[in-house]
């Protein structure tokens, strides 16, 4: 840790600690959700800075998805001051020798706020919405339990869709009992199914 310039964190992943990752695998891999990434690295750039606010992220990649193992995973991330308010990370992890790039990102902070939505049209009648409990019963949506958050689409095409998403159950913990419960981006639930939303979009090819 160099204050205001670098700083480089290490975290150990396992499913005692970090219950949500039962409900993220996919084909027999448990994948450690990108938006938990997110998460890691907004906490890791406002640590570097000083700053307790939410930043504003920039120029995302997820390059390679974790994969976390019976016997758990760690992961580094490395953070590095680009400008006075604007922080570089990347994320790696033993799983590939910290060598490889998983997910990158930058932060920024003091952002301007963003612009308010204009005016929501209302909602369509639940009979003409197409039900999402298909999709994740036959795998297309594979996110359970904290992440099942889609409940049906009112519209569905190619290139766009306009998703009805629901608030998790609040008794699911994130974190195991002796962890800091803290999310600075909010529900990482709802942010993920904001996401996966999108792959009854493509069915013929995996997000």
């Amino acid at each position: 840790h160099v204050p205001g310039v670098e700083l480089i964190a290490e975290a150990r992943l396992h499913a005692a600690q970090d219950p949500y990752l039962a409900d993220h695998a996919l084909d027999g891999e448990t994948l450690w959700p990108g938006v938990l990434g997110l998460e890691a690295m907004a906490q890791l750039a406002g640590a570097l800075l000083a700053s307790a606010a939410a930043p504003a992220f920039e120029d995302v990649r997820w390059l390679r998805p974790v994969v976390v193992p019976p016997a758990g995973e760690t992961i580094r991330i490395a953070a590095l001051v680009r400008a006075p308010d604007t922080v570089e990370l990347v994320l790696r992890c033993a799983g590939t020798g910290y060598a490889v790039d998983h997910f990158r990102a930058g932060c920024r902070f003091g952002a301007p706020a963003a612009a308010p939505p204009g005016p929501v049209p209302a909602a369509a009648p639940a009979a003409s919405m197409i039900a999402a409990d298909a999709l994740y019963a036959d795998g297309l949506l594979f996110q359970r339990g904290r992440f099942r958050r889609v409940l049906g689409y009112e519209r569905l095409e190619a290139r766009r869709c306009r998703a009805h998403l629901g608030a998790g159950a609040d008794e699911a913990a994130w974190f195991g009992r002796f962890l800091p419960a803290t999310l600075g981006l909010g529900d990482p639930g709802l942010r993920d199914a904001a996401l996966h939303a999108l792959q009854a979009c493509i069915p013929h090819r995996r997000l």
